[in-house]
């Protein structure tokens, strides 16, 4: 028999540490636009802590419903499942509650993550073309245009070139 006063505790801890996580996704998200590296760091080590604290949650959650954590029969731990299966109307009420806000949290948490994790993509992206940039070659004369409308060196600019022909605009 699952204790759902038990179940609501939990619940009600495993919702706020998902807010706290959204919020330190949005505060990551801030630092990662303002390029902002030990913001970021000092985020995800708060990002690890406020995860494990939620695998913890989880576990207590599964030990309060009876569940044995190592082999979780997939129907019965579905939070609609226990609901519906509650007798007093209230709690069941209470709990529906709980169990939609869960999931909004934590469908909130998953989206902003994925955005995080597109925002680093691009700063890795922006630090490799960088680095790229910087590792060429000093001495390497770009082509620059003169008062003349001439290049200097006289060196073929590439949007007039041989490849220049090849190439094909698409919409």
């Amino acid at each position: 028999m699952v204790d759902y006063n038990k179940l609501m505790t939990v619940l009600e801890k495993e919702l706020s540490c998902q807010n706290r996580l959204l919020k330190t996704l949005a505060d990551e998200r801030r630092a990662l636009i303002s390029f902002d590296r030990e913001k970021v760091e000092e985020i995800a080590k708060d990002k690890e802590k406020i995860i494990q604290e939620a695998q913890q949650l989880q576990i207590k959650r599964l030990e309060v419903l009876g569940i044995n954590n190592d082999l979780p029969d997939k129907e019965t731990m579905r939070l609609g499942n226990v609901v519906e299966s509650c007798t007093s109307p209230k709690i069941k009420q209470t709990l529906g509650k709980m169990r939609l806000e869960l999931k909004a949290t934590a469908d909130a948490v998953k989206t902003l993550n994925d955005h995080n994790s597109g925002l680093i993509k691009q700063s890795l992206g922006l630090i490799a073309s960088t680095l790229s940039i910087m590792r060429s070659a000093p001495e390497a004369e770009l082509p620059t245009y003169g008062i003349n409308a001439k290049l200097s060196n006289n060196l073929q600019d590439p949007a007039f070139g041989p490849k220049a022909k090849t190439l094909v605009r698409s919409a």
